[in-house]
């Protein structure tokens, strides 16, 4: 039996839902130890998010209208893209709803986002190799290409 699914843009009152979602990724990909920081913390940065420009969410949700996954995409700009570009910030299906297409529908409504802001591209940031390894290959399957590792300097 096939769960028919739908991706549509969060609007600010979803920012529980978005932020909820990224905690859960965090957890996972850190495995319970996200350093301090409480889900709260994330659904007030969603509300501030949504709220503002520059940052988007998507979300995807079952036939019965429960959120199963999310995606947020932020507006980076740099002269090797010629100007503005997007960048998927976070990316979280839910595990019962994994490998049923759900991660493809979010890249192709990314996409056509995307191609509606005029961004010549899209990129994301995939978690640690080879723990990852599965993360990496999907978006690979999705058409991204790797250039490269991406690394992070904490200032606080």
């Amino acid at each position: 039996m096939s769960t028919l699914y739908t991706v549509c843009k969060a609007s600010g009152t979803e920012a529980e839902k978005v932020g909820t979602m990224a905690f859960s990724m965090e957890s996972e990909l850190w495995e319970g130890n996200t350093g301090g920081l409480d889900k709260q913390a994330f659904i007030n940065a969603a509300e501030t998010l949504l709220s503002g420009s520059g940052f988007w969410a998507l979300l995807a949700k079952d036939h019965t209208g429960e959120t199963v996954g999310v995606m947020t995409l932020s507006e980076c700009a740099a002269l090797y893209a010629g100007g503005h570009f997007g960048e998927i910030m976070e990316m979280y299906i839910e595990p019962e709803h994994r490998s049923a297409g759900v991660g493809a529908m979010l890249i192709d409504a990314a996409r056509d986002f995307a191609k509606s802001k005029g961004w010549p591209f899209l990129e994301v940031g995939s978690p640690e190799q080879p723990k990852w390894a599965r993360t990496l290959s999907f978006y690979k399957r999705q058409g991204f290409r790797e250039i490269g590792p991406r690394l992070e300097l904490a200032l606080w």
